[in-house]
């Protein structure tokens, strides 16, 4: 797999930009991750796109 395999990620922001394009990779890479963002409907999309482990959580970093 790679060098993150195994490994739990947390990803802010991960519904779109460099949030998403790093949850893809990751997933690819065999991480374990846990992704959030201010944008549930999106965030859920790029959970669901994931490949392994991935889950979700709404949440806004500036509280």
């Amino acid at each position: 797999m790679g060098r993150v395999e195994d490994k739990v990620v947390v990803i802010t922001g991960a519904g779109s930009g460099l949030g998403e394009a790093d949850a893809h990779r990751l997933s690819h890479e065999g991480a374990r991750l846990v992704l959030t963002d201010i944008n549930a409907e999106e965030g859920r999309r790029v959970a669901d796109e994931c490949i392994g482990e991935a889950i979700f959580f709404e949440q806004d970093v500036k509280e």
